[in-house]
């Protein structure tokens, strides 16, 4: 038996220990030179960030070269096939979340994360898709998040790319009005990082770069009107990752909904049918009993003929009385099946008067049940407020005490 060589791994808070073939880690990575040192030592590699679902996810890729990429774990495999140098695996990443930039609104919040940020390539592929989209930098939601760094990095790459390779310079005015939005968020919040000198720093540099390509007039007025930013959570990020990406599970959902309405449709496709059957079965027997009662008629007729010329023929005159009968019974059919009928006309009215009245209920209710949500809002945002205050007071307090002691 030979022996074959194994790679070591600790993963995770609690080190848990996997072990890889050596030839498939050489094979399938860039850097396997730089961990030749540990891996003859017997050392083993560290990986203390990634969690452990995610090497095994790696380690079936290592086995199978197949990989299921999900919004949830995008940016923990790509940051570890970065560090471990899996070309193939990080090509596959960059596909998945160039997917969900080509279907996605919000496309700045994927540059918020410092994985995407700091990898150039997939970095200046979401710029081009970007400018593909330039109402995308009007949406303040995007920005949160964003160092002042990052944007100059951002504004420098885009400028670039529209004066160099496609000389446009129509969109430039959106880049202006992103540094603006960051800057009035920041003095809005008023952060420790910013400061009036700082700020000024900002204009300059924006300055420098539309300088070469905007008339001052007009470069002057763009940074004189300011926009408002709409301040966001981070919860708020990733429910916009989770409804960007398009996952098995959601296309599985939407074509169980399909399944069941095309289930009622067909269902009261039949019920129509069936209604449709049974007013044909009382039409038909309608036209038969029709036939009986002109058939009494023509007989009734016949039989007065006929005591006409035999008048004392008591037998002729019994046959008579008892088609005048029948005669009075299907007369009197037809009136109860009227009867029955309107009676079925006035139940169906009261239920359809119920089902209003029930809705109307309904509605109420749930007219009441969104006033009392949006009080408890209101509520809970006065409560917010009160707090920001008194944070507020002890600053300045605190902030007194200090000047006293100084």
């Amino acid at each position: 038996m030979e022996f074959v060589k194994v790679v070591d791994f600790q993963v995770g808070e609690f080190n848990k220990s996997y072990s890889v073939p050596l030839h498939k880690f050489q094979e399938k990575s860039i850097y396997s030179k730089d961990f030749q040192f540990q891996i003859n030592t017997g050392l083993s590699i560290l990986l203390p960030k990634t969690p452990e679902k995610i090497f095994a996810f790696i380690l079936k890729w290592l086995n199978t070269t197949k990989i299921q990429l999900n919004s949830e774990n995008i940016f923990d495999v790509l940051h570890c096939s970065q560090y471990l140098g899996f070309q193939l695996l990080t090509e596959e990443c960059i596909r998945f979340i160039l997917k969900i930039v080509s279907q996605s609104k919000n496309v700045l919040v994927l540059l918020k994360h410092e994985v995407v940020f700091n990898t150039l390539d997939l970095r200046i592929k979401i710029i081009e898709k970007i400018t593909e989209n330039p109402k995308i930098f009007r949406d303040p939601a995007c920005l949160q998040g964003f160092t002042y760094n990052q944007l100059k990095i951002l504004i420098n790459q885009l400028v670039g790319h529209y004066t160099l390779d496609k000389g446009m310079i129509l969109h430039v005015p959106n880049f202006a009005i992103l540094i603006q939005n960051w800057e009035s968020f920041q003095k809005k919040h008023k952060s420790t990082t910013t400061n009036s000198f700082f700020l000024n720093q900002q204009k300059n540099d924006l300055l420098r770069i539309i300088e070469p390509l905007k008339g001052k007039n007009k470069r002057r007025s763009l940074i004189e009107n300011r926009t408002e930013f709409i301040a966001c959570d981070n919860t708020q990020f990733q429910k916009l990752l989770l409804q960007d990406s398009f996952s098995d599970k959601e296309k599985k959902e939407k074509q169980k909904e399909k399944q069941i309405h095309q289930r009622e449709r067909e269902r009261e496709r039949e019920r129509e049918r069936e209604r449709e059957r049974e007013r044909e079965r009382e039409r038909e027997k309608e036209k038969e009993k029709e036939k009986e009662k002109e058939k009494a008629k023509n007989y009734v007729k016949d039989l007065e003929e006929l005591l006409q010329k035999e008048p004392r023929n008591n037998q002729i005159f019994q046959k008579k009385k008892k088609a005048k009968e029948r005669m009075m019974e299907i007369e009197k059919d037809r009136y109860k099946r009227k009867e029955i009928e309107k009676e079925k006309e006035k139940k169906k009215k009261k239920e359809k008067e119920k089902k209003k009245k029930k809705e109307k209920e309904k509605e109420k209710e749930r007219k009441k049940e969104n006033e009392k949500k949006k009080k408890k809002e209101k509520e809970k945002e006065k409560e917010k407020e009160k707090k920001k205050k008194k944070k507020k007071k002890r600053k300045t307090k605190k902030k007194k005490k200090k000047r006293k002691m100084k």
